[in-house]
């Protein structure tokens, strides 16, 4: 087994780790906190978004049509290969990737709001915003959960390699981005992905999860139904079979913060906190010096 001598940026790691998980067993020892999130309780502070399923479906068709033009003419820019060869991503590409996805989805959400829902538009926001006060409640909320997805995503890989082991599943290879982001690069570089991940991925995750396929499903079945299928739903879509599991539960936890406070806001700061802890880590152990290997077993 090789060997790695300990640094800064490792010792930094493991104080990171063991503060996030002593910040949790704290915020959990606290009875206030112990069902912040209204478990168990069929409450709603969230409405239905009660529209046919032709509208909706015509919502979904638009957002795809959309992300195709947009990948068409990211298309256009990258340079042709000769056959059988592949793409190589870069940061660059990478960026552009995330752009053609994510923008054309909200574009869609903003324009299908004023132009065809127009006096049926959903209103995202139930509550008053305090930033402060949001923000505050979101990193709480974070930090108590941490650790728990931390758990269940040991739990999920050792399934998977048990899987392997047995042969009933092939292995499967780290996703690109992730591969590209633990590979040397400019940190400008680095940091605009990370921006990207932080403040646009959540904003329009949340918007469609949360604020649109959630409040469909839950205006025909119960809420609990609801919250399961749009939580599956957000972790089938990311593509990623080694995180499939902590992602259906952070889908749970995103949709109950939504439907426990009414607050859209919470639910994407919670989002951006989760988002900026992986950039966080996956930072800190790229420049540790510690291989991708050590990285992703």
């Amino acid at each position: 087994m090789t060997e790695y001598e300990p640094s800064l940026l490792t010792s930094l790691i493991s104080l990171l780790f063991l503060g996030i998980i002593l910040s949790s067993i704290l915020i959990w020892s606290q009875k206030k906190h112990r069902n912040p999130l209204d478990l168990g309780q069929n409450n709603s502070r969230v409405p239905n978004w009660d529209i046919p399923w032709i509208d909706f479906l015509l919502f979904i068709f638009s957002a795809f049509l959309l992300i195709i033009l947009a990948q068409n003419l990211l298309a256009l820019w990258l340079p042709d290969l000769p056959e059988g060869e592949e793409l190589e991503l870069t940061p660059q590409i990478a960026l552009l990737s995330i752009l053609s996805l994510q923008g054309p989805i909200l574009l869609n959400f903003i324009l299908f709001q004023k132009f065809y829902l127009k006096e049926n538009a959903i209103q995202l926001n139930l509550v008053p915003v305090n930033v402060a006060q949001d923000l505050k409640h979101s990193l709480i909320l974070f930090a108590q959960f941490l650790p728990v997805i931390w758990l269940l995503s040991i739990i999920w890989s050792s399934f998977l390699r048990l899987l392997q082991h047995f042969s009933l599943i092939e292995a499967f290879p780290i996703q690109p981005l992730v591969e590209l982001l633990a590979k040397d690069m400019p940190i400008l570089n680095f940091l605009m992905i990370a921006l990207l991940g932080i403040a646009l991925a959540p904003l329009v995750e949340e918007i469609i999860f949360r604020g649109c396929l959630y409040r469909f499903l839950k205006s025909r079945h119960s809420i609990l139904v609801a919250q399961l299928v749009s939580a599956v739903l957000f972790a089938l879509l990311h593509d990623n079979l080694n995180s499939f599991l902590p992602l259906v539960f952070i889908g749970f936890i995103l949709v109950r913060i939504y439907e426990s406070t009414g607050s859209i806001y919470k639910a994407i700061y919670f989002h951006a906190f989760f988002n900026a802890s992986s950039f966080i880590f996956m930072g800190l152990l790229k420049y540790s010096g510690l291989p991708l290997e050590v990285i992703f077993p």
